[in-house]
């Protein structure tokens, strides 16, 4: 009677969780591998868009964009539109400590509007700092009038950091913007930005 041989399919790989390769990425920066950073951050927003995750794509996409800038800026180069504000953290005696950037990357062509980053200061390139990425929570679509306001305090916590998302129309001239529809706390401790109740936020209006 014949022998009947079987052939053995080849182990299938597992497929490539695009978060996996999102926190390799803040790693990576945390470490001044930025060139490995960019890899991750390409795979890991292709990786969200097979998944239709459309979220996971754009804050992989907006960071990775950003980083390219970042790792290539000549001291004294006029920024991206696209960097729409950004403010130095100081912890104790030490100046900028840590960063929070708000950028809109083509949030245009988006359902969102744009990325807040948080990053922690790992020295100097000549005059330009090299930053490590920690967090990134993508922003909500900005309605006609509103702003991220960089600016931002809670009532009740005079030592917090905080980002929101605030409604300038009609407030213009106001010292304070109290009409806020999102707010983030910048917790340095657990180096993570949080969503947070808008209850007693409010942010300084720049030009009153």
């Amino acid at each position: 009677m014949p022998l009947l041989l079987t052939q053995s399919l080849p182990p299938q790989k597992p497929p490539k969780n695009p978060e996996v390769f999102y926190q390799r990425a803040l790693q990576h920066t945390q470490r001044n591998n930025f060139s490995q950073a960019l890899a991750d951050l390409a795979i890991a927003r292709q990786e969200f868009e097979r998944r239709n995750n459309a979220e996971g794509a754009y804050r992989s996409f907006a960071l990775r964009q950003y980083l390219i800038w970042r790792t290539n800026r000549v001291t004294g180069e006029t920024v991206p539109s696209w960097y729409r504000n950004g403010s130095c953290l100081t912890v104790g005696d030490s100046i900028c400590a840590f960063s929070i950037s708000y950028l809109d990357y083509e949030s245009a062509a988006t359902p969102f509007g744009g990325v807040l980053v948080l990053e922690r200061n790992q020295g100097y390139r000549g005059q330009e700092p090299i930053n490590g990425t920690l967090d990134v929570v993508v922003v909500p679509k900005l309605r006609p009038g509103e702003q991220v306001c960089p600016l931002t305090r809670h009532r009740r916590d005079g030592g917090g950091t905080y980002q929101a998302i605030a409604q300038f129309r009609g407030q213009e001239t106001r010292d304070e913007i109290t009409q806020v529809r999102r707010a983030w706390r910048l917790n340095l401790r657990s180096q993570r930005i949080e969503s947070v109740p808008t209850k007693d936020i409010v942010c300084d209006n720049p030009m009153p």
